[in-house]
């Protein structure tokens, strides 16, 4: 049995609206424009389905809120420690790779065998 590395999940954060901002005026009069303007572009009453109805609202209006008020991004730093660094990082992979190693040599058996050379070294010393 091989062992694999999981990939942990990715630094790319949380992304999110600043609604907050649709609580000042020109914001809000902002959104409003341009919610016109990008519905404009369809003719809503020629959409058959509700969920397409719902899909290209939520689409549109998203679009805008995300062009007047912008977006934030939360969550994406790299947390780090004072005491980590590039050596302690090789050292910890040599540790890991070595882990695996040996969890894959278990299985075969191998261990059982240093192990038992091991003792007849130290028996003839």
């Amino acid at each position: 049995m091989k062992w694999v590395k999981r990939a942990r999940g990715g630094r790319e954060g949380v992304v999110t609206m600043r609604v907050e901002r649709l609580q000042e005026e020109e914001y809000r009069e902002e959104f409003k424009r341009v919610v016109e303007r990008h519905l404009g572009r369809f003719d809503l009453e020629q959409l058959e389905e509700v969920n397409e109805v719902s899909r290209v609202l939520r689409e549109e209006m998203c679009g805008a809120c995300e062009e007047v008020c912008g977006v934030k991004r939360k969550g994406r730093g790299v947390k780090e420690t004072a005491w980590w660094n590039e050596e302690v990082k090789r050292v910890i992979e040599e540790k890991k790779k070595a882990y695996r190693e040996w969890l894959g040599s278990r299985e075969n058996g191998e261990v059982e065998g240093q192990k038992r050379e091991l003792y007849m070294e130290k028996r003839e010393w």
